[in-house]
């Protein structure tokens, strides 16, 4: 592939036919974890052989990720994703139990792979208060609003929880996994590259629209083909996921979205365990 060709932009109809896929894909990862507690093995392997890249290749194992992993604690009312003290409260303990036994399992499983002395570097999204990416968020629930059903909008959850730096290192679970702590760290991140670029003139109102709304589908939209009701056919299907990121993408240009983006800030954590 020459340099700066993007792939993605050009494969449009695999990933069609990559997402038709999804009910084999559902009925194979059950088959999978019949066979997994027949044999009483925790393992599981999911191989991508590099015949592809990008959207056609990652859309498919978010897809048996999604059917692997535990369910939902709940779905989220009024918003799409969890942020602290912006949602219910029995909402966000329900998702922080599960995020605390997501990582725990994590853990687990890693301690199992390496040795004693072995080092561990996680590094990842993390939550600090008063630093939130809200305006992202807000924009994408208010257009999912404006053309999905009732349903599917209570559907359309991002699967995100940003554990705090305490929650990362939390002695208890590290003890129960055979884990030390050798270093752990919180840094800002900067704003987003589009954002930046549109502040310093290196690009129009326009490309930062579709730069920005080209950021949000890449991980999101996946959440929003499994929030759509099935008895929609796939051309309403595409229509409905076109419109609903034309209307994120007209909202994020408004002058009050804007003035929001100023506020954007977003965290990431560097922790550095060793296998005792």
């Amino acid at each position: 592939m020459k340099k700066n060709e993007h792939y993605n932009q050009n494969s449009t109809p695999q990933l069609n036919i990559v997402g038709k896929s999804f009910p084999y894909i559902q009925k194979s990862v059950q088959l999978c974890q019949a066979a997994i507690c027949d044999n009483s093995s925790p393992q599981f392997t999911i191989v991508d052989y590099g015949c592809s890249q990008g959207a056609n290749s990652i859309v498919a194992i978010k897809e048996i990720l999604s059917n692997l992993k535990k369910k939902k604690p709940c779905n989220i009312t009024n918003q799409s994703a969890i942020r602290a003290h912006e949602v219910r409260q029995e909402e966000f303990q329900l998702w922080k139990q599960q995020a605390h036994d997501d990582y725990k399992l994590f853990l687990e499983q890693r301690s199992k792979e390496l040795k004693k002395g072995g080092v561990l570097l996680c590094v990842g999204p993390a939550y600090v208060e008063g630093h939130s990416n809200t305006v992202l968020h807000q924009n994408l629930y208010n257009a999912a609003v404006s053309v999905l059903n009732s349903e599917e909008v209570l559907n359309f959850n991002s699967s995100t929880y940003l554990r705090t730096l305490e929650e990362l290192i939390d002695k208890n679970t590290l003890e129960q996994t055979n884990f030390e702590v050798i270093g752990a760290d919180i840094t800002e991140n900067q704003q987003p590259p589009f954002y930046i670029d549109f502040k310093q003139g290196k690009i129009t109102l326009n490309e930062y629209g579709i730069k920005y709304t080209g950021f949000v589908r890449s991980w999101s939209e996946t959440s929003l083909i499994n929030a759509l009701d099935i008895n929609r056919d796939e051309e309403n299907k595409v229509k409905i996921i076109e419109e609903l990121y034309k209307k994120f993408e007209k909202q994020i240009k408004t002058i009050e979205s804007l003035k929001l983006m100023e506020s954007y800030r977003t965290n990431s954590h560097f922790i550095i365990l060793r296998k005792i």
